[in-house]
């Protein structure tokens, strides 16, 4: 933009009164901006906002699939170390085969409270999804040692479907060696 400055008569050299001395060489008072300089600031600006969304967008992303993974990690934590604390029956009982709602008499009437038996095996309520509404599977293999006498080999996954497009499942698993006389 061109500076422009108004001289009065009594400072104007050339003896005119009224009229303009303009300092950059132009001719005329120029006010304001362009329409083109207004469209290239708003192109400039909207191009600043929709990078600014996309960060949200990804971080949002981000942040939802962690939270997800954390979730799961903690479940089957939690799970497995219920279910290292259950009896040899119960795990006797899962390793045939058995879903873990069918162990659940065999770990109660094996000594085990009916709370600590739920969570071992799954089945309190709204343990098998989060407060967003994330649905968790459990999948068990319990087998006994083939080198070991009284030794399970626990592994316990956990399912959840992603929030990506498209949506896939995910699955953290945990394995452990428990020990029983």
């Amino acid at each position: 933009m061109k500076c422009v400055q108004r001289v009065p008569a009594s400072q104007n050299a050339a003896g005119s009164s009224d009229k303009a001395r303009v300092r950059s060489g132009a001719s005329h008072f120029r006010y304001g901006y362009s329409m083109l300089e207004v469209m290239a600031s708003l192109l400039v600006l909207v191009i600043g906002m929709m990078a600014v969304f996309k960060v949200a967008t990804v971080a949002s992303a981000v942040n939802t699939k962690t939270r997800q993974m954390y979730v799961a990690l903690s479940k089957t934590q939690t799970i497995l170390e219920a279910l290292k604390g259950t009896s040899m029956q119960t795990l006797v009982c899962l390793a045939g085969g058995s879903q873990p709602s069918a162990c659940l008499t065999t770990c109660v009437s094996s000594g085990g409270d009916d709370y600590h038996c739920r969570l071992a095996l799954g089945l309190l309520p709204g343990q098998t999804t989060d407060r967003h509404g994330t649905s968790y599977t459990f999948i068990y293999s319990v087998q006994p040692s083939t080198t070991y006498t009284n030794v399970f080999d626990i592994q316990l996954s956990t399912r959840w479907m992603g929030e990506e497009e498209p949506p896939r499942y995910h699955y953290i698993t945990l394995k452990t060696k428990e020990y029983r006389q």
